[in-house]
């Protein structure tokens, strides 16, 4: 799960707390998605123990105060993948630019009620993660946020980069398809105007990005076989 959509669940939850409720068109407006998106994060808030109401002759959905999530009952003793999901973020402190995602995290964790949140600690507890250590790109904080924006939006970005393979800068028109972590640092891997193929950038060699005004779409070949690659470039 991407933070974007953590940030909306967190968005959509406090609206919904607001006491009044809102239907799907009121909600679609005010976190700038389709109707189809809120009808997919209100049935995984539902999934996540949340005690979504649904008023039929209003035709609006709310949470009544002042839990956001129901206990788990006798027959529902695990948290839920999304918390689950969600917390594990947590544990992710030996990686670079994942303090937002860590917060976000946090956040949805306060937000459980006493006796699921001690659940959930306890399972977090008994995992255990030693990363190796990474490369702190220092510095590149703009940069994957631009590329992150650019993914999530499909938007071309053009790069100033220092290969390593070619052993010179190059400039190219790069259409980010996704951010990964593999080894030590963070890649953007897309679709590489100068070599006409998909590519992986290391972050911390892109010296420049500018975000262009066109966008592109990802093909069917890349969704089916995932976004990441072996870094390369």
């Amino acid at each position: 799960m991407n933070l974007g959509r953590i940030q909306r669940l967190l968005q959509l939850i406090g609206l919904l707390q607001a006491g009044r409720g809102y239907n799907t068109d009121a909600l679609a407006q005010a976190c700038g998605i389709s109707r189809r998106t809120v009808f997919r994060d209100l049935d995984l808030l539902r999934l996540s123990g949340v005690p979504l109401l649904f008023d039929e002759k209003q035709q609006r959905y709310r949470i009544p105060a002042p839990a956001c999530c129901r206990p788990p009952t006798s027959r529902r003793k695990k948290p839920s993948r999304f918390w689950s999901c969600a917390t594990s973020w947590a544990t992710g402190r030996g990686l670079p630019f994942l303090g937002p995602a860590r917060s976000a995290a946090l956040k949805l964790e306060s937000n459980l009620p006493a006796r699921l949140r001690e659940q959930l600690r306890d399972v977090t507890a008994a995992l255990h993660i030693h990363p190796a250590p990474s490369n702190p790109l220092a510095g590149c904080q703009p940069v994957y946020d631009q590329l992150l924006a650019a993914a999530a939006n499909r938007q071309n970005v053009r790069i100033r980069y220092g290969s390593l393979k070619e052993e010179k800068e190059i400039v190219t028109r790069l259409s980010p398809y996704g951010l990964f972590f593999s080894g030590r640092s963070w890649y953007a891997v897309g679709r590489s105007s100068l070599h006409r193929a998909k590519r992986t950038f290391n972050l911390g060699r892109v010296l420049e990005i500018e975000l262009l005004d066109d966008h592109f779409q990802i093909p069917a070949v890349s969704r089916s076989s995932g976004t990441c690659a072996t870094p390369g470039a």
